[in-house]
Order: C-alpha cells, then sequence, then structure tokens
C-alpha cells in the first residue's frame, strides 16, 4: 500500500471501507469528498477519520467564520517549525457538511490553522468528538512519518 492520488479513493473506496486492518479506535485520514465515507467508518467501524477540508466546502467556510469571533482562543500549532501558525478549536462543523440523509451524519469538530505569515486559513475535521485542536494537528502531522513508512515498505516489498 502507498499514498494514493484523489483520484484512487473512489476505486479504493470498499477497500477502505471494509479493510480488516482498520480496527476500533484506528485513525484514518484520506481526504474525503464525500460524507459517506467517515460516517460508515465511524458508525460500523468505530474509525475515526481526520479529513482536510476544501476551501471551497460550506464547512470550510463556516469553521474559519466561527473561529474569526472575539471569543475565540487561538494557540500556537505544537509543530515548532511552524512558528507563524495559530491554531482554534471549532466545535459541531458537520451540520454544515451535509448530505441527502442528515440524521445519518456523525459530529465532526475541526481545528482552523491560520497561517499569519500569508494570511491564510486551513481546517481539518475529524470525527473523533474528543479532540482538542492541539490533538486534532498532533494526529494530522503524523501523516507525513505514516506515508514515508508505507514508502519504505513499499521498496522494501519490491526489493524481496
Amino acid at each position: 500500500m502507498g499514498s494514493g492520488a484523489e483520484r484512487d479513493l473512489a476505486l479504493s473506496r470498499d477497500m477502505r471501507l471494509t479493510s480488516r486492518t482498520l480496527k476500533p479506535g484506528d485513525i484514518n485520514d484520506r481526504g474525503f469528498l464525500s460524507r459517506e465515507a467517515p460516517n460508515t467508518l465511524k458508525r460500523e467501524r468505530q474509525v475515526d477519520a481526520y479529513i482536510p477540508l476544501k476551501k471551497n466546502m460550506t464547512a470550510y467556510d463556516e469553521a474559519v467564520r466561527a473561529a474569526r469571533t472575539p471569543e475565540t482562543v487561538w494557540q500556537k500549532r505544537p509543530n515548532r517549525k511552524r512558528e507563524s501558525q495559530r491554531i482554534a478549536f471549532a466545535s459541531d462543523v458537520g451540520p454544515m457538511w451535509e448530505r441527502e440523509s442528515p440524521e445519518e451524519n456523525v459530529p465532526v469538530n475541526g481545528c482552523v490553522v491560520h497561517d499569519r505569515k500569508d494570511d491564510e486559513q486551513y481546517v481539518f475535521v475529524t470525527t473523533d468528538t474528543e479532540k482538542t485542536a492541539r490533538q486534532i494537528m498532533l494526529a494530522y502531522e503524523m501523516r507525513p512519518e505514516i506515508e514515508e513508512d508505507y514508502r519504505q515498505r513499499e521498496n522494501l516489498c519490491r526489493s524481496s
């Protein structure tokens, strides 16, 4: 297995939703474009998803808008390499990311990242509603390390 492109998500849908390697308590961090996959993983498999939202999504806009309120508490991002970035918790982003049957949607909370250097915002959401903004970022920042492990494993399998 390795990291996949966006076009591969549709092709690998059933594998992601039925894989025996995903166990309750695991996390999955593919950039799901549909609400169905994280709903299914959470409800049926107890697997949480960590998802970067796209800037053209209503949930992205609402999370950023909520983070801009005066009562928002901004914190340093837990990664020292990202000194110009601050993070804020975005509660209950799910209603802005609906599908045809909203009653089937699992709740999602998010973390808004503001990069003060470029004045850009990024939003990451998770189905693990117990996580804080800091915990969401720490989990999401494991992604490059996990992808590198997959790359090394793939290279090892090819050379065997």
